[in-house]
C-alpha cells in the first residue's frame, strides 16, 4: 500500500514535467524504431492458394520537420512469415520495404496527429519453385504521436498499402506499428 502511494505522486510528477514540451517540430530531425502487425492479403495465379497470417513486422524510420505542420519520413520495415501454398512444405516469405512518406501534422500541443501519404518499394522473397516479386506501392495511413518530452516521442500509427504486382493477382497489406522517436 505505502508503494503504491509513493509511486502515483512520481507519476504525476513526471506527466506534468513532459506536458510543456510542446516542442516546435520544424527543422528537427528524428531516428525511430518501429514494431507492430503486418496483415498481407496476396493472391497468386500460380499456386492453389497463397494463404497468409498477420504477423510481426518492425524497422526504423528517419523523419524531418520541414515545418510544424509538414514532415518527411523515410524508413524500411521487415516481415519474415510460413506462407501455405496449397502442397505439404510450406513456402517461406520475406517481405522488406523501403518507403518515402509525406506526412502532414496537426499540433495539439502534447498530441499529434497526421495523416501519411507516399510510396514504398516493395521486395517480396519467396522460395522456389516461386519467383521472387519486387514492386513499387502506396501508401495511405494515419496516426498520433505523443510528445513525452523535448527529444522523445511515442507514436502509433495504421496503414495500407498497395501494392503493383506484377505476379500477384491481389497484393494488399494493412499495417499497424507503435514507434519511439528520438528527436534532436
Amino acid at each position: 500500500m505505502r508503494k503504491t502511494r509513493l509511486v502515483f505522486p512520481l507519476v504525476v510528477v513526471l506527466l506534468l514535467a513532459a506536458a510543456p514540451a510542446w516542442a516546435q517540430r520544424a527543422g528537427r530531425v528524428s531516428v525511430a524504431a518501429d514494431v507492430g502487425v503486418i496483415w498481407p492479403r496476396f493472391d497468386r495465379p500460380d499456386v492453389a492458394r497463397f494463404h497468409t497470417v498477420p504477423d510481426l513486422i518492425y524497422g526504423g524510420h528517419f523523419a524531418y520537420g520541414v515545418s510544424d505542420h509538414v514532415g518527411l519520413q523515410f524508413g524500411l520495415t521487415r516481415c519474415q512469415q510460413n506462407v501455405d501454398v496449397g502442397g505439404h512444405e510450406p513456402n517461406a516469405m520475406v517481405i522488406q520495404e523501403f518507403y518515402g512518406l509525406f506526412n502532414w501534422n496537426i499540433p495539439l500541443g502534447v498530441l499529434q496527429p497526421y495523416v501519411l501519404l507516399g510510396l514504398g518499394y516493395y521486395m517480396i522473397g519467396l522460395d522456389p519453385p516461386l519467383a521472387d516479386e519486387n514492386d513499387f506501392g502506396l501508401i495511405f495511413g494515419v496516426g498520433v504521436d505523443a510528445l513525452l518530452t523535448d527529444s522523445i516521442s511515442f507514436g502509433v500509427v495504421a496503414r495500407y498499402d498497395y501494392l503493383f504486382a506484377h505476379e500477384f493477382d491481389y497484393a494488399r497489406t494493412v499495417i499497424g506499428l507503435a514507434n519511439v522517436a528520438f528527436a534532436f
